[in-house]
Formats: C-alpha cells, structure tokens, sequence
C-alpha cells in the first residue's frame, strides 16, 4: 500500500499517529520494513516503533540512523518495567486487561503450543502500552507480518482501546497462518503486498 494511503492519516499534531509492532530488527532480510517506515515518516506520519528482538548484525543505513535510534527495544528483563506495565493496566481497567488475556489465549491456535506463545506475548504488551501513554498515545496499533507481531499489536490496542491493524507478506499467510481469519476479522484494515495474497 502506498505511503498516502488514508488509512494512516491524517496525523495529530503532537499526537503520534501510529505505534508500529516490529519482530526482530533491523532484520537483514526484512529491509523493505524499513523502507516502509522510512517513508510513513517521510510522508510525515508521526511513529513510534516497538521490536519485540534485535538483530545486531543487520547494518543501519545512514539515511535511518536518526529514527532507527528511536525505536523501542521491548525487554524480557528487567522485571519492575514489566511488571509496572501490568500492574498500571490492571489498575487502570481490569476489564480490559483480563479482556485481551483472554482474546489472546482463546484464539484457535494451530498448532496448540501456540497458546504458550501467546501467553508470552500478553507478559509484554502492558510494557509496550505504558510507553505510548507515557508518550501521549496513538490513534492506531499496527503490526508487521500476521505472525506474533500481529498478536501483540492487538493485545497493546485492547489495552489502549485503539484500532489495529496489520500487514501480511507470504509466510505469515501461507506456511503459519495462526488464527489468520480472526486477526483479520478484528483488525480495522489488513495490507497485503499482492493481489494473489
């Protein structure tokens, strides 16, 4: 999808637009990820980047040094900032923190042990959530790839209640397509790369 594309804009003036869930990064083989926030940000679309690992052996092109030092490093550790994240969105709706528990581990998950995966993923999303209110929020979640981006992207709207949405590519589609029809179902627009997909 193009950079214009009304679903990401307009932005708000000092509201930042988008807080966008990425796997590992900046992954070597993943580089049109960055090109395609490289150009939401050139298309003056305020984002805040959340990678749930780091890739330490993928070069930073110097064109993205300045936002690429401004990504969000989800941790697993040290535990206080993690628990904070939980303990603050409990305390500030218990419904809707139990609500994206349970939407995460009721999913159809295929193969079952993704159940784990998705326990795994809630222990890090009230982390991500903290950060974008301790930031002033976002008017929407996206995520890239169908995958457990997609899962975190939806458990950090349900605890924002925000919008989400994501981007699928082949493999997340085709070889792991986990709960693929639900995540589709909620999210508010979904962004393929083909006609085919």
């Amino acid at each position: 999808s193009s950079v214009d594309t009304p679903a990401f804009g307009p932005a708000t003036p000092g509201l930042p637009a988008l807080a966008y869930i990425v796997g590992s990064f900046p992954a070597a083989s993943q580089q049109f990820v960055v090109r395609g926030i490289r150009g939401l940000l050139d298309a003056g679309v305020p984002i805040q980047v959340f990678a749930l690992g780091r890739d330490r052996k993928a070069a930073v092109e110097p064109i993205d040094a300045s936002w690429q030092s401004k990504v969000h490093f989800v941790p697993w550790l040290p535990w206080p900032s993690l628990l904070m994240g939980h303990i603050e969105a409990l305390i500030r709706s218990p419904a809707m923190y139990f609500g994206a528990l349970a939407t995460l581990l009721t999913l159809p998950h295929r193969p079952r042990y993704l159940v784990v995966r998705a326990l795994l993923i809630f222990w890090r999303a009230p982390w991500i959530a903290r950060k974008i209110r301790q930031a002033g929020g976002v008017s929407r979640v996206h995520a890239h790839f169908a995958t457990g981006q997609t899962e975190m992207g939806w458990a950090v709207a349900l605890l924002l209640g925000r919008r989400f949405s994501f981007t699928a590519h082949a493999r997340d589609i085709y070889v792991t397509p986990n709960a693929l029809p639900e995540k589709i179902r909620a999210a508010e627009f979904v962004i393929t790369c083909t006609r085919y997909n």
